[in-house]
C-alpha cells in the first residue's frame, strides 16, 4: 500500500503562503493612482517609449497609450509594420515612425523593471495556484517584512499568466494579461 505524501514545504515556506493568502485585493497604496484597464485581448509584450507612454503589442499591431488615462495616441493595425519594428531577439521594438528602441517585457519577450530607485516592488506571486496576483511593496521601508505590508493590487481585469513591470523612471506600472494591461501611476 502506498504511503500518503506529506507536506514537503518547510514551517517558514507555510508561513509565508498563510500570510500571501491572507492579502486581499485592492488599490494600490499612496502615492499610486487607482487602475486605468486597456482592454486588449491578444496583447502578448509591452513597454515605455522615451516620453514613458506603454507600448503594447498584439497579434493584430501595437498601440501607444497614455498610462495616466488609458487612452490610446496611436494605433498601428499593420502586422507588417509592428514585426519590422521588433528586434530579432522580441526584447526591443523600435517604433516605425521614429525613435528609439523600446525594452519590451511580456510572454514574448523580457522580465520587465521589478525595482524602482526609491525601493517600490513588484513581484508575481501565486497564493491560490494556478491563479497569478500581482503584490506592489515598499521594500526600502524601515524594518521590512516580506508582504507584512504588501499590497495584493485589484486585477479583475486580467487572468491567466501575469507579467508586470515599472517604467524606467518608476512613475507607471504595467501589468500584462490576458485581457490587456491594467496601469498604475504615481506623481515621482
Amino acid at each position: 500500500m502506498k504511503k500518503p505524501q506529506t507536506e514537503i514545504r518547510t514551517a517558514f515556506e507555510l508561513e509565508l503562503l498563510r500570510k500571501a493568502q491572507n492579502l486581499r485585493p485592492g488599490p494600490p497604496p499612496p502615492p499610486w493612482n487607482p487602475a486605468v484597464t486597456v482592454p486588449a485581448a491578444g496583447a502578448y509584450a509591452c513597454g515605455w517609449d522615451e516620453q514613458e507612454r506603454l507600448l503594447l503589442l498584439g497579434g493584430s499591431g501595437f498601440s501607444l497609450i497614455l498610462p495616466e488615462t488609458g487612452e490610446v495616441l496611436m494605433r498601428e493595425r499593420d502586422v507588417r509594420r509592428m514585426e519590422a519594428g521588433l528586434s530579432r531577439d522580441g526584447l526591443t521594438f523600435t517604433p516605425p515612425q521614429g525613435g528609439s528602441p523600446c525594452g519590451l517585457f511580456g510572454f514574448e519577450a523580457g522580465g520587465g523593471i521589478r525595482l524602482t530607485s526609491d525601493g517600490w516592488s513588484l513581484e508575481v506571486i501565486y497564493p491560490w495556484w494556478p491563479r497569478a496576483s500581482v503584490v506592489l511593496d515598499q521594500v526600502f521601508a524601515p524594518g521590512h517584512t516580506y508582504l507584512e505590508q504588501a499590497c495584493l493590487l485589484e486585477n479583475d481585469r486580467l487572468d491567466g499568466p501575469l507579467l508586470c513591470g515599472f517604467s524606467p523612471s518608476g512613475r507607471h506600472l504595467a501589468i500584462l494579461g490576458s485581457g490587456g494591461a491594467v496601469l498604475h501611476s504615481r506623481q515621482t
